[in-house]
């Protein structure tokens, strides 16, 4: 294709994945946590055990825990596919956390060539770590306040008390997850995947 020329989509063919399931979270594989590249780490999101699976959602998060592990799934919201990091966080609760994928981080090799980096002299360093030094504190997420977040919420509070609210109709709730069947089938689906020499993905 030359430049200056285009591929026309419609909205059947744009829309279309392979993978027609939109609420089934596929693990592909279970990796070291530190192989993964902060970088590439996007929103966290809270996995919660539908009724009956809370026995799997604990082994899961246990066995992450231990092991020093996170999964690495797949999932689908709309038309859009994610990949995510599932792990556990503080023992008893997993989170799904939305990841970038490889072609979406730029190489820095890429990035333009600036000037050389210029000579640090040694009384300049030891005054730019007086400086860090003297500003360092104990991480407070607490004491970081977003301004626009408090525009918004002071905005609501006004429109509340002048009555200027909305019921919108309820929306229909989605389907509950099965972890342990869905743990069940997967283990089921792995073992006959390593019996014919393939691999398989462990769905959620």
């Amino acid at each position: 294709m030359q430049s200056g020329q285009y591929v026309l989509l419609n909205r059947e063919e744009y829309e279309f994945m392979p993978d027609s399931q939109t609420k089934v979270i596929n693990i592909n594989d279970f990796v070291d946590s530190s192989e993964i590249d902060s970088l590439y780490f996007d929103k966290p999101y809270y996995l919660q055990p539908a009724e009956g699976g809370r026995k799997a959602y604990a082994l899961l998060g246990c066995v992450l825990m231990e092991q020093g592990r996170v999964g690495v799934a797949r999932f689908r919201v709309r038309t859009r596919e994610s990949l995510a990091a599932i792990k556990p966080y503080r023992g008893n609760t997993l989170v799904l956390q939305t990841m970038l994928w490889p072609d979406e981080i730029r190489n820095p090799a890429e990035l333009q060539p600036g000037e050389p980096i210029p000579k640090i002299e040694p009384r300049e360093l030891e005054m730019a770590k007086a400086l860090v030094d003297m500003m360092h504190e104990r991480f407070d997420p607490e004491a970081y306040r977003s301004g626009r977040r408090e525009y918004l919420i002071k905005l609501i509070e006004q429109k509340v008390e002048a009555n200027e609210v909305e019921t919108p109709a309820r929306a229909e709730e989605g389907r509950v997850l099965d972890l342990m069947e869905a743990l069940r089938k997967s283990m089921a689906l792995a073992q006959q995947a390593q019996n014919e020499g393939g691999r398989t993905a462990l769905g959620l």
